[in-house]
């Protein structure tokens, strides 16, 4: 919406500069997820009476949640990344929705990666929802974030990664 209402072009003729209307706009999103995966965290299990358990200990709640913020700002990176790289909404939710489902199915969110041949495991081993499970899997046997390490990283590395090239990298629309 912003490119089509030409937002960008009007912010540069303002002292708000490019890097600091890119970073309110990223905290937006983020500020949002975490508000949502706290609340969704904090009020399923009382939602569900009780049958659903984030652990013994308010620790691994926390842990839970801060694995699912992790990935979520990965989510916003791709989803950010995405929409700077469109020409418009049509675009990258064509794009989104082509992407989205193989990525949901290799990871492991629709059924158990076991069931998969071992070719499709090894490409699902490059998913962020496969990264994301695994660092939750973990949190969640209480192992502890010192487990998840290397999945925690890679997702916060995409996120990097991610969010850099959408600062970095000028499109046409000079934002």
């Amino acid at each position: 919406e912003d490119k089509m209402s030409r937002v960008y072009s009007r912010i540069l003729t303002t002292p708000t500069t490019r890097a600091s209307y890119l970073l309110q706009h990223l905290l937006s999103y983020v500020i949002v997820a975490a508000v949502q995966v706290v609340l969704i965290i904090s009020l399923l299990p009382v939602i569900m009476d009780g049958q659903l358990s984030f652990g013994d200990s308010f620790g691994v709640t926390l842990q839970v949640m801060l694995v699912t913020l992790i990935f979520a700002t990965a989510c916003i990176a791709i989803g950010l990344t995405v929409s700077r790289f469109s020409k418009n909404n049509v675009v990258a939710g064509a794009f989104i929705g082509l992407v989205n489902l193989p990525v949901l199915m290799l990871g492991g969110c629709m059924w158990p990666r076991d069931l998969m041949p071992q070719w499709l495991q090894k490409i699902g081993d490059f998913v962020p929802t496969t990264w994301f499970l695994k660092a939750a899997e973990e949190v969640l046997y209480e192992n502890g974030l010192g487990a998840a390490w290397k999945e925690l990283a890679l997702l916060g590395g995409l996120a990097a990664i991610l969010i850099t090239v959408s600062f970095l990298v000028e499109t046409d629309d000079k934002c």
